[in-house]
């Protein structure tokens, strides 16, 4: 798993993106950017609006972070740079207006050090643990307290923030002291506050040792200190993994140990556990997204792959892993050419994208740093 180091300290799988989007991107050794998949609003930054189902280059060298919304993609460049393209229409890019973007677009000019994109939102960390917000906010997934769209970034938090993570149309974050907290749409218990109500100013979530958070469709996950597993909000699908398909809109513990990172997923979850293997749950419907070799949906955790993952990232339907060798796989929805496989054809079980020794060093939300804030960059 490639390290990006840029303070004192580095986490992979701390933060993690929205968990939205029909297409793919990742990073190479080399700071390359790739990216595969759908292209209607310009998402894939190659100055049209072509689908793409084999991997092409967008930005030769430099990029050290990535992520996918459903129709924008942003990325981070290693003088700290933020950049956009794509999809535009409630001011998403953070570019003072909201025309689409068919290229990238420089946002914000140095200091960024972590991003998360959601359905149509960007969030991102600057080196001083400040969190900004951009896009979309009628649940008020901004926080700001209104439900009004923003075009340009604002900041929600003047410092302390060390992870984000954007869902669909609401927010969850982690402060130093290990707190969790959100804002926005909670129409499924997602925000975990006991209820069913929007929130549309930053509010308390958990009190303390959360270490990483991941925000799906219309639930939440996040992992704590002691290596456990909890969720809430949306179980339809039985994307929790309880055994059951009934919602939560408080914390529940998942799984007592053993998790190898944060899991992914938008109607559904996947994960990886310290040994290396990769599970899932949920949603399976969509293209087989789950990999185990059906279109069933599932309640409870399976294992996909017994050993070798080190990292994972989920698109709205579809599933991609790195491998320790240095391979790329995926699963699920592909009719958008997203699993880069030079077709258009769903996978239910894990297929090769990329062969070891390919240069992948992280994907799409996947990997996102920590930082020591005492040091800055």
């Amino acid at each position: 798993m490639c390290c990006w180091i840029f303070a004192a300290v580095w986490f992979a799988g701390i933060s993690f993106g929205g968990n939205v989007g029909q297409h793919t991107a990742f990073i190479k050794t080399d700071g390359s950017l790739w990216a595969m998949g759908r292209n209607n609003w310009g998402q894939l930054g190659f100055g049209d609006m072509t689908n793409r189902d084999l991997p092409v280059q967008i930005v030769s060298s430099g990029v050290i972070l990535v992520d996918t919304g459903s129709g924008h993609t942003v990325f981070v460049k290693n003088d700290g740079s933020l950049w956009a393209m794509g999809r535009n229409e409630y001011g998403q890019l953070g570019l003072g207006d909201t025309n689409n973007r068919l290229t990238p677009v420089q946002v914000i000019s140095s200091g960024v050090v972590s991003v998360s994109a959601g359905q149509s939102i960007t969030a991102f960390i600057k080196s001083d643990g400040s969190l900004w917000v951009t896009g979309f906010n009628s649940n008020g997934e901004l926080g700001l307290g209104d439900t009004t769209s923003r075009s340009t970034p604002v900041q929600v938090i003047p410092s302390g923030v060390v992870s984000v993570s954007a869902g669909t149309h609401f927010t969850t974050f982690v402060k130093t002291d290990g707190s969790l907290w959100g804002m926005g749409d909670n129409q499924y218990g997602q925000l975990g506050l006991g209820d069913t109500t929007d929130r549309n100013a930053t509010v308390q979530l958990v009190s303390g040792e959360v270490t990483s958070v991941s925000a799906g469709r219309y639930h939440t996950r996040f992992l704590k200190t002691d290596g456990s597993l909890w969720g809430m909000g949306d179980n339809s699908f039985g994307e929790l993994g309880l055994g059951d398909n009934v919602q939560r809109n408080l914390p529940v513990q998942i799984l007592s140990s053993g998790l190898g990172g944060v899991p992914v997923g938008y109607n559904f979850t996947v994960f990886i556990k310290n040994d290396g293997s990769l599970w899932s749950t949920g949603g399976n419907a969509e293209g087989g997204q789950l990999g185990l070799g059906d279109v069933l949906n599932r309640n409870s955790p399976e294992k996909v792959v017994s050993t070798g993952v080190v990292s994972v990232s989920s698109g709205t339907y579809s599933t991609k892993f790195l491998k320790s060798d240095g391979s790329l796989w995926a699963m699920g929805d592909n009719q958008y050419g997203q699993l880069g496989l030079n077709d258009a054809a769903d996978r239910s079980t894990p297929v090769q994208v990329l062969p070891p020794g390919s240069g992948v060093a992280s994907l799409a939300g996947a990997l996102t740093p920590t930082f020591d804030f005492t040091n800055g960059l």
